[in-house]
């Protein structure tokens, strides 16, 4: 058998601090018309999110 490890070796892009107060929507249409700050923002195994979101 071969030995896989865990952490996967496919990047992808990952956003790392959605939340309400970084999405602007319009209220008349509800359609999204920003998101911002980037600054975590970055290419990354998508292990790397998922412990983002379980700590709020």
């Amino acid at each position: 058998w071969s030995r896989k490890s865990s952490i996967s070796r496919d990047f992808m892009f990952c956003y790392n601090d959605l939340a309400q107060h970084n999405i602007f929507v319009k209220l008349e249409t509800f359609k999204i018309t920003a998101i911002m700050n980037w600054e975590f923002a970055g290419y990354f195994s998508k292990e790397f999110e998922y412990p983002v979101w379980r700590h709020p």
